[in-house]
Formats: structure tokens, C-alpha cells, sequence
């Protein structure tokens, strides 16, 4: 289900600039750090900083809700996993992508009395020079990391051979979070990632927006 919100990216990495640090997020001593952005400070290379007056921002809110007790866990398990322990000399990024919705995020809330966080995708890049490696985690292991690390992920409404007519089936009704209005529609992703140059960052993966939540206030659309 796609959900009507605002994209949070949430953080860590061993490759920030001396000078940034001070308004990051620390995770170990030795040189890891959290940040916090938003799609379009992301877009600019902007960070939500580690400050005291941003305490009560929607994405600082939703870091330390989420992330700030599991921040540890999370980078040890993926230094672990990809042989980076003890090696501070490669450089690396875990980018964490998520929807921010509920009560006094966007118009449709939820039944959520505070701003609620979902996971939707996780990137890694990893800039060894023997064996450079970047992209999304597939749709399985991208479950099993939200469930190892218990961390909430998107509903998934469906999974199985694609169709239209499937795709249409489960687009539109009420959304299965709250169940009190109009879902806003649904994401069509591969179960292993894949490319094609017709889409948006090349990847195969593709919004359906439901013509309910089109005309959810009366006669206006969201189109322009």
C-alpha cells in the first residue's frame, strides 16, 4: 500500500566531512554517524540537525522514536555481514527509506494519533575498491531485515504473478492501516530488483494511484 505521507531517509556511515559531524547523529566512537533528510533536502544534500531546537522536527522525531536504540545494532550487524569490521578504510553508506504519516502529516491521518514511520526500501553502497557494491535490498531480504531488526514495513497487499486487473483489484478500497478512509493507491515492485530505462531511476518499479484518493475533496484533483 502506498501510503499518503512524507518520505523520511534515515542514515549511517563512516564518510561525512570532519566539519558535519558535530550536528549528526553518533552511533560509535570510532567515526559512524546517523543522519536525518527529507526528499527535497536530500535532493539539495541538506541534513535535519542534531540540535536541540529541532527536537520536535517531524523526521528528528521519527529518527529517535525508531532508530536511536537500534542504531547500534544495525551498523554492527551490517559491518558483520559485509566484512567491514576493523576496516575504517572503506568507505560506506546504509540509506534507509520510509513514509512518515498520521495525525498532522498529511489529510489523511490513519487513525494514528502520533507521526508513525514505515519502512519502504534500504540502499547500501560500499566503496571497496576491489569489490565496489551498490543498490536496493530485493523485497525478501528487505522483509527479513525489517522483521530482524523490528522495524515496521509498508503493508503488503499482494504477492504473486502480475496482471492488471490484480494490480486494479487491490489499488483502490480502504487503506489497511486505520481502515477508516480511502487508501491512496499502491506500489508495483519486482520481488528481485530489476532495470528498465523507460522508468524512473531505472528501476522496475511503479505507483498506481487510486481514483478515489484523486477526488477525495469533492470536485478537485491533485492533478495540476
Amino acid at each position: 500500500e502506498k501510503l499518503h505521507g512524507t518520505l523520511c531517509e534515515i542514515g549511517f556511515s563512516n564518510n561525512f566531512p570532519e566539519d558535519s559531524k558535530e550536528f549528526l547523529f553518533p552511533v560509535f566512537p570510532d567515526d559512524i554517524y546517523g543522519y536525518v533528510t527529507s526528499k527535497g533536502l536530500s535532493k539539495k544534500g541538506i541534513f535535519q540537525l542534531n540540535k536541540p531546537e529541532n527536537s520536535d522536527n517531524l523526521y528528528v522525531k521519527a529518527y529517535k522514536k525508531y532508530f536511536e536504540e537500534k542504531a547500534g545494532p544495525i551498523v554492527e550487524r551490517f559491518l558483520r555481514l559485509n566484512n567491514l569490521d576493523g576496516r575504517p578504510d572503506i568507505k560506506w553508506y546504509l540509506h534507509i527509506f520510509g513514509e512518515v504519516y498520521g495525525a498532522g502529516v498529511q489529510d489523511l491521518g490513519y487513525n494514528a494519533k502520533e507521526a508513525e514511520f514505515r519502512v519502504f526500501d534500504v540502499y547500501v553502497k560500499i566503496f571497496d575498491p576491489e569489490k565496489e557494491k551498490q543498490g536496493y535490498l530485493n523485497l525478501l531480504n528487505l522483509m527479513n531485515w525489517c522483521t530482524f531488526h523490528q522495524l515496521p514495513h509498508v503493508p503488503i497487499l499482494y504477492q504473486g504473478p502480475y496482471s492488471y486487473e490484480e494490480a486494479e483489484k487491490h489499488r483502490d478500497g480502504l487503506t489497511t492501516l486505520g481502515g477508516s478512509h480511502t487508501r491512496e493507491g499502491i506500489v508495483i515492485k519486482t520481488s528481485l530488483e530489476g532495470e528498465h530505462p523507460k522508468l524512473p531511476g531505472n528501476r522496475k518499479q511503479l505507483k498506481f494511484i487510486s481514483p478515489d484518493y484523486l477526488l477525495r475533496k469533492g470536485n478537485t484533483t491533485e492533478y495540476t
